[in-house]
Order: C-alpha cells, then sequence, then structure tokens
C-alpha cells in the first residue's frame, strides 16, 4: 500500500528536517571549532577586594585583580574607590593609571571605601579625579568590576 503525503504535509516535513539540520550543524561547529560568544569581550575582575571602611588620606589597602582578552600593553587598570559621595580615583589623582602584568594581573592599592571599581582603560584614556558617577563602558573604557567593601 502506498502512502500519499498532502504537499502541505511534504513541505512541513522537510521544513523541520531542514531546520534540525541546521541547528544539529550549528551546535557541531560551536562544538568543534570551541568557540563561545563571550570570547572576545574584554574582562575586568577585582580579586583581592579591600575591606568596607570609611575613606580618609592616609591609610592605604591593596587592590589586585587580572584581565583578560587584550593586548595588556595597550590598556591599563583605573581604580575608583567610592566614600562619601563619590567616586575617588585612586591611589591618587596625580598616579591613576596601574600597569598590566604580562600575565594579565595586576595590583595597587587604594583608600578606604565602601565600593570599588576598576576600569580596564586605553592607556590614553585620562580618568576624573573625583566623579559623582561611574563612566559607562564604551571605547575607551571596555570593562568595569564593581565590588562591595568586604566586611570586618
Amino acid at each position: 500500500m502506498v502512502r500519499q503525503v498532502k504537499p502541505r504535509q511534504l513541505l512541513c516535513r522537510v521544513g523541520v528536517f531542514l531546520i534540525g539540520t541546521a541547528a544539529s550543524i550549528g551546535s557541531l561547529i560551536v562544538v568543534a571549532c570551541n568557540v563561545h560568544p563571550a570570547d572576545n569581550i574584554p574582562l575586568i575582575r577585582i580579586t583581592l577586594i579591600p575591606p568596607a571602611v570609611e575613606g580618609g588620606p592616609i591609610v592605604t589597602y591593596s587592590i589586585v585583580g587580572v584581565v583578560e582578552r587584550v593586548d595588556f600593553a595597550a590598556y591599563k587598570v583605573v581604580v575608583y574607590a567610592h566614600a562619601g559621595d563619590s567616586w575617588w580615583v585612586q591611589p591618587y589623582a596625580d598616579a591613576p593609571m596601574t600597569h598590566i602584568g604580562k600575565d594579565g594581573k595586576w595590583r595597587t592599592v587604594t583608600h578606604g571605601g565602601h565600593q570599588y571599581a576598576a576600569l580596564l582603560v586605553k592607556k590614553e584614556y585620562h580618568p576624573d579625579a573625583i566623579t559623582r558617577t561611574l563612566p559607562a563602558t564604551d571605547d575607551d573604557v571596555v570593562a568595569i568590576d564593581l565590588e562591595d567593601g568586604k566586611s570586618q
């Protein structure tokens, strides 16, 4: 007995087959090539977070982090501490840029605050010494990590 398939049913079956095949091939390419959508997005992380304390001009704390997915020589790190109602560039207004090592790690000191921000910026960037709001990511500020100070 020959079973007849209506043209509409045939079209739907072929469409489902093609969609399923395309999805499978796409998945195989992603797995085989080890491609992940976020692999090319610059990343900065604070790995040693200072304590949540009142800001002040004398006492400093270590702040450490890592950068990924950029040419380290073309970028710097800018650290801000939030104290009062402002963000203060760290460690000093006349020395706001932190070097990134060949392994992507960076380290500096910061004065106290309740929150800390690390910005991954192009080395030509000129940060504000004091600001009410952090800059948004753009062509010059390519990544930001914002962390609450650690409870003591």
